[in-house]
């Protein structure tokens, strides 16, 4: 069986006044190197009436929404909606692939319904946050950043490490976390707890 990645939604609205050209560029390059260059089918998921926004890469699917990217803005449109992501995931057949890659936008959103969908049909899917909104940063101010190679365990550590995230982010990402489709060990899920753990006892003795 092949492998899979999948961009979701690459709208160059997205990432207008954010993402540079050359941002634009490492970004593709990120995916030919990470997959395509690996052997994994290359698969654009686009709303209705879209191109392929800001890939310059060829792909083997394309697949399209059932709805418009306006009728997905609350800026451009009052009533609304999400796409109707297991259409989708159908559309693109994902159970007949070995492993599946999504990245796209956005990722807690989105990108996190997308591969949640993905999930009840083939649970060998996670989602590459590297290939998200957050790419700009990753590459640019993470050491951890591979171009690659995702391994959002390795990130982790070494962003939890730093301690200058908030205990309620920390709790919220060691909520979200458990779903399988983040890849998280179960080794890094605990090495989270122990730094929460730390953080609430460090308010105690601040509150003392």
């Amino acid at each position: 069986m092949k492998n899979l990645f999948i961009l979701l939604f690459p709208q160059k609205e997205y990432v207008a006044g954010y993402f540079t050209e050359e941002d634009i560029s490492l970004f593709n390059d990120c995916i030919r190197k990470r997959y395509i260059e690996k052997g994994y089918d290359f698969c654009i998921a686009t709303f209705k009436n879209s191109n392929m926004g800001i890939v310059s890469l060829k792909p083997h699917i394309i697949v399209n929404a059932n709805i418009t990217f306006g009728e997905s803005s609350p800026y451009t449109c009052k009533n609304w909606k999400y796409a109707d992501f297991k259409n989708l995931a159908e559309k693109v057949d994902v159970d007949k692939y070995a492993n599946i890659a999504v990245g796209g936008f956005h990722c807690y959103d989105c990108v996190e319904k997308f591969a949640n969908e993905i999930y009840l049909t083939n649970p060998n899917v996670i989602i590459d946050t590297d290939l998200t909104e957050l790419f700009r940063n990753a590459y640019r101010y993470e050491e951890s950043f591979n171009i690659e190679k995702f391994n959002l365990n390795l990130k982790l550590k070494r962003v939890y490490s730093d301690g200058y995230i908030p205990l309620e982010t920390l709790e919220r990402l060691q909520e979200k976390f458990q779903k399988p489709i983040w890849g998280i060990s179960s080794k890094v899920l605990k090495f989270l707890e122990k730094i929460i753990q730390k953080e609430k006892e460090n308010n105690i003795t601040k509150e003392q």
